[in-house]
């Protein structure tokens, strides 16, 4: 694949302050290729205590609304997450309006995840902490079996 054939560039979140980084590479490497931008999120999956605790006190109804409230503010979440990245770190030096981006939240493995949007995208661009020289299993194990190349951007830990 030839660099000018970046049409969809998938951008890995988990909407805190370390990922501005990567979302400033992301957003950058959109406009230059003129790509949509798709931000993911992968919530945590409820564990197994949280999971009994919603059977076994609320109906199969009340549960999902509980899941798609929950949904519905992680969304607004990285809505918000994303405005206020364009207004501080962008401010009017970009044209940010022609930017061509999809917010997508969804929940489960978030390896698995990662990868099954990556093979609908060109690149994936995600953040990488470094513990001890080491990143991430998430983004050791994105690397290693995604479809499509994968460009880590190091984030600071404090």
């Amino acid at each position: 694949m030839s660099l000018t054939s970046i049409k969809t560039i998938l951008c890995t979140t988990n909407l805190d302050d370390h990922t501005r980084p990567v979302l400033r590479e992301a957003v950058n490497l959109a406009l230059s290729f003129k790509a949509q931008l798709i931000m993911l999120h992968v919530m945590k999956p409820i564990g197994e205590i949280g999971h009994n605790i919603i059977i076994n006190n609320f109906s199969k109804d009340k549960a999902l609304s509980i899941y798609r409230h929950e949904l519905s503010e992680i969304r607004d979440k990285m809505m918000k997450r994303s405005l206020d990245f364009f207004e501080e770190e962008l401010g009017d030096d970009i044209d940010y309006s022609s930017l061509n981006m999809k917010q997508v939240v969804l929940d489960g493995d978030r390896v698995k995840n990662i990868l099954r949007m990556a093979k609908k995208s060109d690149i994936v661009v995600m953040g990488s902490h470094s513990y001890f020289g080491y990143s991430s299993n998430t983004t050791r194990q994105v690397i290693k079996r995604s479809p499509c190349p994968v460009f880590v951007v190091p984030t600071k830990v404090s």
